[in-house]
């Protein structure tokens, strides 16, 4: 499930990370972890949210979404 919209979707149609020291990255496997869907990345005023939520700065967290939509999703 999305974080930022609540929507179901198959596992393999979100983008899965987790925080590690302040940063977002790819899920490593060990520790908790969010999905996004990739419609809500595209939302900026949704993912200020998201950022707020998680306490990293808005500009640093969309620039980072940028790095993972752009690459492929994890």
């Amino acid at each position: 499930m999305c974080i930022a919209c609540r929507k179901r979707q198959p596992q393999k149609a979100l983008i899965r990370l987790q925080l590690r020291d302040g940063m977002a990255v790819p899920y490593t496997g060990q520790g908790r972890s969010f999905y996004l869907c990739p419609t809500c990345t595209q939302d900026t005023r949704r993912m200020r949210g998201i950022a707020k939520r998680l306490k990293i700065e808005p500009e640093t967290w969309l620039s980072t979404l940028k790095e993972f939509t752009t690459d492929g999703e994890s």
